[in-house]
């Protein structure tokens, strides 16, 4: 049985067994091969999502920019052969599952939504009144934004055709954008405190750290593969989280801390709510709090180092994402498109009022937090589905039989 497994890179195809649970990644024109979470992906993988299998002999599958290809399969030998043939563009593709929308009969019938790639939107800032400026850059599927802290840059995830995600930066001065790397292994990165360097993740389990303006000398900072997403104010440390492997079902959970001495081992945190799964943890500007989104949902605090007491700050709400403001007097959130914020008074614990509402806009979400904060925290930036990639009508392909080249 065909399946897609989403990298944190690209989704691509692979076929896993039910009798003996190998899973085996799809190649072009050959077997399948053998293949298990941290070994290489082969160069020649099927990259896709939403594999569909046709009587006859023909395995679709639709690319990351919404083409729709069909090629030669044999199920029993797990074989393609010849080269795909496009069926169908404009594939409407969610962001949030990664699966395109599309389904096919046994006859040949074909349905898609059309709407191109529903990944792509425009980055804009919404400010608390909920007034929506668009930046002056090109659709993109951006991912994992985060604002440098004199806001003059923003650095900013993106997949590209090749399979590879790679890490941009927007300047928002000149408006020039620029490539820093190639290789990311999470679409989440962070600026320190000084704003002198990013840190991200590479493929192969290496925290890094970047200077923009020398992109090519990169520091290791430690050997993991994590979310960075908290970083200490005092630049110390970084809170993240590994991502659960999706096809063996690997515990992986928990909140790991990092020294950023260059010589940091991740260190599992014991105790309380992160211990057992967390997400987008935010440090308190006194380093002594952390918020995070639960691992079942809603926004909680807790002491930093933990000490298994937790305050669940999001209501009724299941919210999502938070981030702690550098005054330490407001927790934003995002809802459902919706900005909140939680005001926080000083003690010990600290107390917390109930969420109100900033503004509502209809913005993009994805995995990581789906929005970044402006260093004057009144305005917020966040992706704006294009209106050319909203979800269309219906389409048919009607008998059809698509056949790759031998």
């Amino acid at each position: 049985m065909c399946t897609a497994y989403a990298d944190q890179a690209y989704s691509f195809l692979l076929a896993h067994s039910v009798d003996d649970g190998e899973d085996r990644v799809l190649v072009r024109d050959g077997e399948a091969r053998s293949w298990h979470p941290g070994e290489p992906i082969p160069d020649d993988v099927l990259i896709g999502t939403t594999p569909l299998y046709q009587s006859g002999g023909s395995l679709l599958y639709t690319r990351p920019e919404g083409t729709l290809l069909s090629i030669r399969f044999d199920p029993e030998r797990l074989r393609t052969s010849g080269e795909p043939v496009v069926v169908a563009t404009g594939i409407r593709q969610e962001s949030w599952t990664n699966q395109a929308q599309v389904t096919a009969a046994d006859n040949g019938t074909i349905a898609y939504i059309e709407g191109s790639d529903a990944h792509t939107g425009v980055l804009g800032w919404l400010d608390r009144r909920g007034r929506v400026d668009t930046l002056p850059f090109p659709p993109a599927n951006s991912l994992g934004t985060d604002v440098s802290p004199d806001g003059s840059a923003i650095a900013v995830s993106i997949p590209a055709v090749s399979g590879n995600l790679e890490l941009w930066l927007y300047d928002l001065r000149s408006r020039d954008r620029q490539r820093l790397l190639t290789n990311l292994g999470v679409p989440e990165s962070r600026w320190t405190a000084d704003g002198r360097y990013l840190v991200a993740g590479l493929v192969g389990g290496a925290l890094i750290r970047i200077d923009p303006a020398r992109p090519g000398r990169l520091d290791t900072l430690a050997k993991a593969s994590l979310y960075p997403f908290a970083l200490s104010r005092d630049g110390r440390y970084l809170l993240g989280s590994p991502w659960e492997n999706p096809v063996t079902g690997e515990d992986v959970r928990g909140t790991y801390r990092v020294a950023l001495d260059g010589r940091g081992t991740p260190e599992r945190l014991n105790r309380g709510g992160p211990a057992g799964g967390a997400f987008g943890m935010t440090f308190s500007p006194d380093n002594l709090w952390i918020s995070y989104l639960g691992r079942s949902g809603g926004v909680f605090v807790e002491p930093y180092p933990p000490t298994g007491e937790t305050h669940r700050i999001s209501g009724p709400l299941d919210g999502d994402v938070p981030y702690w403001s550098a005054r330490g007097d407001e927790i934003f959130f995002a809802s459902s498109s919706r900005m909140y914020v939680v005001r926080v008074h000083p003690g010990s614990p600290p107390r917390f009022d109930p969420p109100q509402l900033i503004a509502s806009q209809r913005f993009a979400n994805y995995a990581g937090r789906p929005y970044a904060v402006a260093p004057d925290e009144q305005r917020f930036l966040i992706k704006i589905p294009s209106s050319e990639h909203s979800a269309g009508s219906i389409r048919l392909v009607l008998n059809g039989s698509f056949q790759a080249a031998p």
